[in-house]
């Protein structure tokens, strides 16, 4: 879950500032498409926690040979995804990845790619496909 600090307008940023500061978060002024549906007091300021729904996080290092590794970090505030695995493809071969449960909402999956082209990975639970990307290399 991600979190922030809630302010109702613009008269009370100086207490949403106060407590961003304090614990460290980003202040959101108003409703935004992350905290429209979500129940809380809107009158007053204050700390929420927003669910992040199918969100892969990537990290890669900066070089540009093969061999190097990607890691990436899936989370679902709403499904279990303890049981769920990465399928790498590229170019219609299907690739090996290691996958590793963070917690239950959270999984953590590392792949090396052998050469240039075009990857898709994807997040399955059993058959069903949950949440893809696809990125160039």
């Amino acid at each position: 879950m991600d979190r922030l600090v809630y302010c109702p307008d613009d008269s009370h940023l100086e207490d949403a500032l106060s407590v961003a500061k304090e614990a460290t978060l980003a202040v959101q002024i108003g409703d935004s498409w992350r905290t429209q549906h979500l129940d809380f007091d809107r009158t007053k300021v204050s700390v929420i926690r927003i669910p992040v729904y199918k969100q892969f996080f990537l990290e890669t290092p900066s070089a540009t040979d093969y061999g190097f590794s990607i890691l990436f970090e899936y989370i679902n505030d709403f499904e279990d995804v303890a049981d769920c695995k990465l399928k790498v493809t590229h170019d219609g071969d299907v690739m090996h990845s290691t996958s590793m449960k963070r917690d239950k909402h959270s999984l953590i999956c590392s792949f090396i790619p052998t050469k240039s082209g075009t990857y898709q990975f994807v997040i399955f639970k059993g058959q069903v496909e949950m949440d893809s990307l696809t990125l160039d290399f």
